[in-house]
């Protein structure tokens, strides 16, 4: 089973997939779908790519979605009951509350700290009912550090 994590920016997925996977990249989506160039996968190719990687542990992009397409598409999937092309991945949602953001950003680069902040703001109601919707688990890691999560991601999706 792989196990897809969903988040706003800041809330780790990346680094929490790559703590898992013994420092491989190749669950980062960003990296590997071509979405950090601005390009929303289609749905059916964001689960492929999601069900073809070597590691179980996927930090899902999120941040370019297009109705009908990426993440959007997932959960349109979800609410008709599309559940085949679903099989094989449990979803995953890091939840960080809002109010925790500014203190995960002011840990990375301060030149890059306050556009991601400003991003993970950007629709942070709409983004946590769409990830709520798609999630098997919702993990509150507003309080935990990275070692933290990752086992209770673990913890979680060993069941």
């Amino acid at each position: 089973m792989k196990v897809a994590l969903l988040g706003t920016s800041l809330a780790g997925k990346s680094s929490c997939a790559r703590s898992l996977n013994l420092e491989s990249d190749e669950g980062d989506m960003d990296l590997g779908v071509g979405v950090g160039a601005g390009v929303c996968p289609a749905t059916l190719a964001m689960i492929d790519w999601i069900l073809g990687r070597q590691v179980r542990y996927i930090a899902v992009s999120v941040h370019v979605s297009d109705p009908g397409k990426g993440i959007l598409g997932i959960r349109d999937l979800k609410n008709t009951g599309d559940y085949d092309r679903l099989a094989g991945i449990c979803f995953v949602y890091l939840f960080v509350a809002k109010t925790a953001l500014p203190m995960r950003a002011s840990a990375r680069d301060p030149t890059t700290s306050k556009a991601i902040l400003e991003g993970a703001y950007v629709g942070f109601e709409h983004n946590d009912r769409l990830f709520r919707d798609i999630a098997h688990n919702v993990l509150d890691t507003s309080s935990m550090d990275l070692p933290a999560v990752a086992a209770a991601v673990e913890k979680i999706t060993s069941r």
